[in-house]
């Protein structure tokens, strides 16, 4: 198979103009009339779930439409209709006027699990469903190829990322980058509708924000978008109109302006949220242990790491890609070998030479991609959230399923993990209710300590504040936590301190009330910290 070259350029030209009237419900001006996409009484059903129950959009050319819901509410499904990998039991789907198996190459999709292959290379990830360019005797033109793809990823800002790499070697935001890429290049030979489901959950704030001069620069040359986020902020602040998702229907649309976030809220989830927030003041304790302390800890990719964690004590990690918030989590749970330096463990020294010695000690980790090394997607949902420690359920050498099933069931319910059925394959779940089993799985060991590296990665704002309010229950119970989060407002929010790290060292430290968005965006971006230049 071989595909067409010499792509238009994204790169912008001069001013970018709004081709939409934000205080408007509907494209006017110079946009057309006839709708892009247009979605009419769609109904799809899974199982004995009715998943989709006469959804009515329309997206037009040179608008970004959001989607936004709970998990579970229908989103991934109707993304999925779109693509015809699921075909809906009735309703039409128009591209430009006419049905939309007459236009599916004019789609171009970020999947929300990305769609990458691991064993081949970028290239060879983004010639996916669109073929390789050939010469004689069908040849591949592998330099070409490299060029072509070297292009799509300087676009992006990632000249950094060798398209001969392997994906598998790739970091969760470069891969997120090749996935993006591999979707503008439909929109340079010829496609006119995006769609992006959660493109900015494994993105820092730099490099969500080149995401979104890319985006805007799409709509600035008729692109019509549908954008699917669980950060309601940069919804806000990116999009033209906003549709809302609750139990498989579509609640309102309207414009963003007319919108803010805590309605939005109030839409997906048909009730106002009880946010949590910090209930300490970042003081250390006096006369009691530290939980977590490091000193003058080294590895691979990090050096001279100083910080202690208190029972009762939230600490936050934030940094680029990069930075080495995950290296620590990482060296904390055994999963990387210490090269020098101290960490202690309630007052007694430690040093884990496998995963296993440190749940073992009480030490939990949520890891920052649950699908690579945080669950069993194969198996049932069950099974994932009581694999931490199945011995309580031995009586005189016999498993007994019924307790095992009573206990996943008892925590689906208090983590509001839905469908509660605890015999349905994990892989089967929202992306959201995949997250709060696997926190459900670390908070029934009663960790002494618990890191949780992106622990809102998929999940929409109810799920989120369900992950926050129990890891503020075990720190209230007397346990430390570790929370390496790219969200900004989270740390405010639920830090007792705040340590950034840039290069593999800690380049600051904030607590109690200077923790602010603002200071650890200034701070991770290379501004000189105001407060204390060490964690202790």
């Amino acid at each position: 198979m071989s595909a067409s070259n010499t792509p238009t350029s994204l790169e912008p030209n001069g001013a970018i103009d709004d081709p939409l009237d934000r205080k408007n419900s509907r494209p006017v001006g110079g946009v057309e009339e006839e709708p892009l996409l247009e979605i009419s009484g769609l109904h799809k059903t899974l199982g004995a779930n009715k998943v989709l129950k006469g959804i009515e959009m329309k997206v037009y050319s040179g608008e970004i439409h959001a989607l936004v819901g709970g998990n579970g509410a229908g989103k991934s499904t109707l993304i999925k209709c779109l693509s015809g990998y699921w075909q809906p039991d009735q309703g039409v789907v128009q591209v430009a006027g006419e049905p939309l198996e007459t236009h599916k190459g004019q789609i171009a999709f970020v999947q929300q699990d990305l769609g990458l292959i691991d064993s081949l290379s970028v290239v060879e990830n983004t010639c996916l469903g669109r073929g390789f360019t050939t010469g004689l005797l069908g040849k591949i033109r592998w330099g070409e190829e490299v060029d072509r793809v070297a292009k799509l990823l300087a676009e992006l800002g990632h000249a950094d990322i060798d398209p001969r790499s392997e994906v598998r070697l790739l970091s969760p935001v470069q891969r997120t980058v090749v996935a993006i890429a591999r979707a503008t290049q439909s929109l340079h030979e010829g496609a006119r509708l995006l769609i992006l489901d959660e493109p900015t959950a494994t993105l820092p704030v730099n490099e969500a924000d080149r995401l979104f001069e890319t985006v805007r620069r799409l709509r600035s040359l008729g692109v019509g978008m549908i954008y699917i986020s669980h950060h309601l902020s940069e919804v806000l602040d990116l999009v033209d109109r906003v549709s809302v998702l609750r139990d498989g229907e579509l609640v309102c649309t309207d414009s963003a302006n007319n919108m803010t976030e805590e309605q939005i809220v109030s839409e997906m989830l048909g009730r106002d949220l009880d946010r949590v927030s910090r209930t300490s003041e970042g003081v250390r304790p006096d006369g009691l242990t530290p939980v977590l302390e490091l000193e003058r800890l080294s590895g691979p990719n990090v050096r001279d790491i100083n910080f202690d964690i208190y029972p009762g004590q939230i600490v936050g990690l934030a940094g680029l890609q990069g930075s080495g918030c995950t290296e620590i989590a990482e060296l904390i749970f055994g999963v990387e070998d210490i090269v020098s330096g101290t960490m202690q463990l309630d007052g007694q020294p430690v040093e884990f030479g496998h995963p296993k010695e440190a749940v073992e000690a009480g030490v939990a980790l949520v890891t920052e991609d649950r699908h690579l090394n945080g669950c069993f997607l194969d198996q049932t949902i069950g099974d994932n959230i009581t694999v931490t420690d199945v011995r309580r359920f031995f009586h005189r050498g016999w498993l007994s399923r019924r307790g095992e099933r009573a206990e996943s069931k008892k925590l689906m319910e208090v983590f509001e993990v839905y469908p509660a059925q605890e015999d349905k394959r994990f892989s089967t779940f929202s992306g959201g209710n995949q997250q709060k089993a696997i926190v459900a799985k670390w908070v029934r060991t009663d960790p002494k300590l618990i890191v949780c590296d992106q622990p809102d990665i998929g999940v929409d704002v109810g799920a989120k504040q369900a992950i926050y309010r129990a890891l503020q229950t075990l720190v209230d119970n007397g346990s430390g936590a570790l929370l390496i989060s790219n969200q900004y407002d989270d740390l405010e929010a639920l830090c007792d301190r705040v340590i950034v790290l840039q290069s593999g060292k800690v380049s600051g430290v904030l607590a109690g009330d200077k923790i602010t968005q603002h200071e650890i965006s200034r701070i991770v971006t290379g501004g000189n910290p105001e407060g204390e230049r060490e964690a202790k």
